[in-house]
């Protein structure tokens, strides 16, 4: 009896655990287009709830079965968990004190999300109801701005320059980027994700979004990352005699972003003179000013250390050290250069930066054995990241970093069950 109380007791256990699954799930996928404070807690809840599982599972004893059935094999998995392992072994070289160096590296482990969302999430069918939920706290932002530009009352809007910026949780570097984003999941996922009946309110719901971005935001990086993803959609519907074209299509992108929209033309023409002031007089009193000292130091911090890298938590470090200090202190706070690839390299090395570039490839074949939407896009997510990377240091970002690795996550397990690749391709 006693034997048979205690499995009813771990079982019921276990059954409690699996049951909220998808709602904790769901507060995940929501959080991170709630601001960076909500992001970390949905972040945190999803970390704990997986080992949950897994816990609950062993005290079970369930049979596999019970479990999500996602599968641990998966190259980018495996590179995932090597490259998180390496970024930690790295804080014993690290000039950074011990608790800077665990902070940092706490931000670089964030791409844990991806392969415990793949984890979580049981089948296609739970991904695109994610997915939905996803885009559908996306969709709430973008409106939420729009009436913020509309100048009418947003009491949720927690940005400190919300009513001048049209930011409404975050940055408006941030908002102006994973709005791009979204419209470009709603373009490819516009025959499902808003309804049976909802194709064309899809359609129109992304374009308003880019509108939005190139209109209204002040985000340069987010302009950069719509001519990628309107460029990539352009390609991907071209007949393959005329895929030659992709070579000249980002640029009409951006000459009609360049000629049609004045915010997007005022802030582009400002990179311009921000960039002629620094190599005129080493003006770093800018926001292109600094990203180039800041990118200056770090290929020399990668000269300096150019396999193993400074550490987890080193870039600051390493910042200091070859400014001698002679820089406004306003500078020293500073704990990336706003550049994924950069700051990979400083802390990681070339190890550490190449098992990055491994994880994004990996996860670039992966998508091509998913459906034609799914893939492309997957794929747009992924030309978004890197494309974002050149200028922000993304993964590291608490919010769009969270935003990055879910929304990869929830796309990914749209293919389970689907064996790697060399399935179905996304631009056939």
């Amino acid at each position: 009896m006693n034997i048979s109380l205690e499995n009813q007791v771990r079982n019921s256990a276990f059954d409690a655990v699996t049951h909220i699954r998808l709602w904790v799930v769901y507060f995940a996928a929501i959080s991170v287009s709630m601001g960076t404070a909500i992001s970390a807690l949905g972040r945190l809840v999803l970390y704990i709830f997986a080992l949950g599982v897994i816990f609950a599972n062993l005290v079970a004893k369930k049979p596999r079965e019970y479990l999500p059935k996602g599968s641990w094999s998966e190259s980018w998995q495996l590179i995932t968990l090597v490259l998180v392992a390496y970024m930690a072994l790295s804080i014993l070289w690290s000039e950074a004190n011990s608790l800077k160096a665990t902070l940092s590296w706490t931000r670089h482990a964030r791409l844990l999300t991806i392969p415990l969302l793949w984890f979580l999430i049981r089948d296609m069918r739970e991904a695109r109801s994610t997915l939905k939920v996803f885009v559908y706290a996306q969709l709430f932002v973008v409106a939420s701005a729009w009436m913020l530009i509309l100048k009418l009352p947003v009491p949720w809007a927690t940005a400190d320059t919300a009513r001048t910026t049209y930011a409404v949780f975050g940055s408006y570097l941030e908002q102006s980027i994973t709005s791009a984003i979204a419209a470009a999941i709603l373009w490819h996922q516009r025959d499902w994700i808003c309804g049976k009946h909802g194709r064309g309110f899809a359609i129109a719901a992304a374009l308003t979004t880019i509108i939005q971005v190139l209109g209204f935001l002040a985000g340069r990086s987010g302009y950069l990352v719509v001519v990628a993803l309107v460029s990539l959609a352009v390609i991907y519907q071209l007949p393959k005699r005329w895929r030659w074209t992709a070579i000249v299509i980002p640029f009409l992108a951006a000459a009609v972003v360049f000629v049609g929209f004045k915010t997007a033309r005022d802030r582009l023409i400002a990179v311009k003179n921000e960039v002629t002031a620094y190599a005129q007089h080493a003006d770093i009193n800018t926001s292109s000013g600094e990203r180039l000292i800041y990118w200056q130091t770090s290929l020399q911090s990668i000269a300096d250390h150019p396999v193993l890298g400074a550490g987890s938590g080193g870039w600051n470090h390493e910042f200091r050290r070859l400014t001698e200090e002679k820089l406004n202190p306003n500078f020293y706070n500073v704990d990336n250069p706003h550049q994924m690839f950069l700051l990979w390299a400083v802390e990681g090395g070339l190890v550490g930066l190449m098992l990055l570039v491994g994880v994004l490839f990996n996860i670039f074949l992966r998508s091509r054995s998913l459906t034609v939407s799914n893939a492309r896009s997957l794929q747009s997510a992924l030309a978004a990241l890197v494309v974002a990377g050149m200028t922000t240091s993304t993964i590291y970002g608490i919010g769009f970093g969270d935003y990055c690795c879910m929304l990869i996550g929830i796309l990914l397990c749209t293919g389970h069950h689907v064996k790697s690749p060399k399935h179905q391709t996304s631009i056939s």
